[in-house]
């Protein structure tokens, strides 16, 4: 495989997990968008041009229902209940809803319940793939201090080189670094380093509010982390992957795509038996330390 290209078998990875929801996802009319509705949209379209959003000037091209059909199917065809939106912030709105097809337990993983205030000092570190973030902390951690870093877990728990672990690992990963941040309230190290990406404020600040600590978001610039990830010979294979999530990453936080979701309160632990075939213990007692 050419250096740079990402694996053929991870495309076709994506290509069927993407197939399998839209084949499970309902057709339009049994999900409420039949004859009436197109109806109502277009007379709500014709009465109402502008889109919505605060401060936008586009015309309306969606109607978008407040209340989801799913929940409030009486309001299907109140106008009470409708807005119009550009496509773009109709698309914000869909992407930031659906939170790009993540279930609600993966919603729950990424941004866990149960979260109290670190009892030591805590920096949360945040920015897009390429930005520095791991090196930045290396330079200002102490040879005692936690560093909790979803790229290094995975690395550990697969026992492969960084960015090298399979998709299924981030699962684990991420329950591994949830209880390791859930400990940081007991902790009695000198201090914790938090690795997170958090493109939209919003997710950054409910990170601050749920651990407490100090914000560092990375200041390097669009085409120093591409070009960081082009160069990294770690990342050969996945560089396709990680320069999309750059630029995902920036266009989140520009406001032009919304992806934080204010997390279920619960969500299944994943099975012992997953782990057992992974291979990793899931009591999660390890600690893992920078130095």
């Amino acid at each position: 495989m050419p250096a740079g290209q990402e694996c053929a078998c991870r495309k076709r990875r994506e290509a069927a997990r993407k197939a399998k929801l839209d084949a499970a996802r309902p057709k339009s009319g049994e999900r409420g968008y039949d004859a009436d509705w197109r109806a109502v949209r277009r007379q709500y379209l014709a009465a109402n041009p502008q889109c919505s959003h605060d401060g936008c000037t586009s015309p309306a091209a969606e109607v978008d229902h407040i209340k989801s059909v799913a929940d409030r199917p009486d309001l299907r065809l109140h106008w009470s209940n409708l807005r119009g939106y550009c496509k773009r912030h109709h698309s914000q709105r869909t992407a930031r809803d659906q939170s790009f097809g993540m279930s609600a337990e993966a919603r729950a993983r990424t941004w866990p319940a149960g979260l109290r205030k670190s009892a030591i000092p805590l920096t949360i570190v945040c920015g897009p793939p390429g930005s520095g973030k791991t090196t930045w902390v290396r330079e200002h951690a102490g040879p005692q201090d936690i560093v909790i870093d979803l790229d290094v877990l995975k690395a550990e728990l697969s026992g492969t080189s960084m960015y090298s672990a399979g998709p299924e690992w981030t699962g684990p990963a991420l329950e591994r670094r949830n209880t390791l941040l859930r400990s940081l309230a007991t902790s009695t190290a000198p201090a914790a380093w938090f690795i997170v990406s958090a493109p939209e404020p919003a997710e950054r600040t409910w990170w601050q509010a749920q651990l407490g600590g100090r914000l560092h978001v990375m200041d390097t610039d669009k085409a120093t982390c591409l070009a960081r990830i082009g160069s990294d010979h770690r990342r050969i294979g996945h560089r396709d992957r990680m320069m999309k999530r750059c630029e995902e990453w920036f266009s989140t936080a520009r406001g032009d795509m919304a992806r934080f979701v204010a997390p279920n309160p619960t969500a299944r632990p994943l099975s012992t038996k997953l782990f057992r075939e992974l291979g990793i213990s899931n009591h999660g007692d390890e600690k893992f330390y920078c130095g």
